[in-house]
């Protein structure tokens, strides 16, 4: 099921709930709040999903042309929530771009960006923003080749600050957090979904220090 998402115990594998969400697209990423409620991007379709599992419902979230996917490419990809509990912020592939939404409801903004560039134009290791977490106050944002630390500088995480970035062999695509550190999954997903390549053995994951974006 493409266009769902599945909820599991994971102490006993049960399967405890089904949401049908997108009808002719493809759910790429899920996060979650503190409240339980998940958000759910689609990249072939401008929808950012909303599954309250306690109450058994899912909803779109927010929906807005800005979002749309260009002709057979990726467009909103990852998706977190800011650690203030209040902001959902969405990566955007295809061009590479980063969405914010109130949680409350409100206008979905195009987060303003200066620094480094953010997924620097004819670099081969920034293709398009993939998977994005927060450790602390700081987003990471993965590429294909790479990991950029994005800094917010405005109320509402309306603007941010590229510092740095760190590159690695291609193939990353989406990371996770433990105990402050952040870990990256060498997935090959541009080489064999986008190129249509075999993926270059053995798959990976990286543990990122964050001292390099120091």
């Amino acid at each position: 099921m493409l266009g769902g998402v599945h909820v599991f115990d994971v102490d006993t594998g049960a399967r405890l709930a089904s949401f049908e969400l997108a009808r002719g697209g493809i759910c790429n990423d899920v996060a979650l709040a503190a409240d339980g409620v998940a958000y759910v991007t689609d990249s072939f379709q401008p929808v950012i999903y909303r599954i309250d599992l306690e109450a058994g419902t899912a909803d779109e979230f927010v929906r807005d042309a800005r979002m749309s996917a260009p002709m057979g490419q990726f467009g909103l990809n990852g998706v977190a929530v800011s650690p203030d509990g209040a902001y959902v912020i969405g990566g955007f592939t295809s061009p590479s771009k980063l969405f914010v939404v109130p949680r409350a409801g409100g206008e979905v903004r195009e987060i303003s960006l200066d620094g480094d560039p953010f997924a620097p134009a004819g670099d081969p290791h920034f293709l398009g923003a993939d998977g994005i977490i927060f450790i602390g106050e700081a987003l990471y944002v993965i590429h294909d080749g790479g990991v950029q630390q994005v800094t917010f500088t405005a109320p509402g995480y309306r603007a941010g600050t590229v510092k740095n970035r760190l590159v690695r062999e291609p193939g990353l695509s989406t990371a996770t957090a433990a105990n402050g550190e952040l870990y990256v999954i060498k997935s090959e997903v541009v080489r064999m979904v986008h190129m249509q390549q075999p993926p270059h053995l053995p798959f990976k994951i990286y543990r990122v220090p964050l001292e390099v974006f120091d």
